[in-house]
């Protein structure tokens, strides 16, 4: 790609072969799941995968802040359950110290769930508790925030509530946002024109800060617009 837009794909195979199949598409950006993303626990990396990938990057030229790493679907770092938030918790920590064993610098996650247990402020505020709690126990990670869909008890559907959860962060220099473009659209962020994506993202501006944003995840929609729906 000859433009400065950089856009991500999400890649499978081995680790260092995300790169070659990014490149392959054209990509200069790409996404990946460091371990099974619907298993709570996995074995460790070991040093010699994590050295093929950062060597592979370093050969290839891949900056590192055009990867970006999602967490486990499995989290809700919100729970208000402390068996669900412990576990978590150490995923989350376990997934972050692989991102820095390999050298990368984003890691996405999507905020979490109420589950009907508890309030969408409580339920913010633990967010905001556990990316603390990772960061305190990481090196240099940046934790991004992924935009939803507002369906059922998750919370992030609206910017303000993401702007809660970085108003409460003690280290904001790592934490930011992924703005999903399907998820927001769900959410009843319109983007359907050059018009209207400058409307939202001055939303997002406005109620966020541009400065918070580090990715774009760019996915079509098969709902309706403000369908809640991902």
């Amino acid at each position: 790609l000859e433009s400065d837009e950089v856009f991500q794909w999400h890649v499978s195979g081995g680790l260092e072969q995300g790169f070659y199949n990014a490149l392959s598409i054209g990509c200069r950006s790409f996404a990946f799941f460091v371990r099974n993303q619907r298993s709570w626990t996995s074995p460790p990396m070991s040093e010699e995968v994590a050295e093929r990938f950062r060597e592979t990057a370093k050969k290839l030229k891949f900056p590192m802040d055009q990867i970006v790493v999602h967490g486990s679907y499995l989290l809700n770092c919100g729970s208000s359950d402390m068996e669900i938030l412990g576990r978590a918790r150490t995923s989350m920590i376990d997934e972050c110290k692989r991102c820095e064993q390999l050298g990368i610098i984003y890691y996405n996650v999507h905020p979490g769930s109420t589950a009907g247990k508890c309030t969408r402020e409580e339920c913010l505020k633990t967010v905001a508790e556990t990316l603390d709690y990772v960061m305190e126990r990481t090196q240099y990670i940046t934790i991004l925030i992924e935009t939803m869909a507002g369906q059922g008890n998750t919370v992030g559907g609206k910017f303000e509530e993401i702007q809660q959860i970085i108003e409460m962060v003690k280290n904001k220099k790592r934490v930011g946002v992924c703005l999903d473009t399907c998820h927001i659209f769900a959410a009843g962020y319109d983007i359907r024109s050059e018009e209207v994506y400058h409307e939202t993202i001055t939303k997002f501006d406005n109620t966020i800060g541009l400065q918070y944003l580090r990715a774009f995840h760019i996915n079509d929609s098969l709902g309706k617009f403000y369908c809640h729906s991902s």
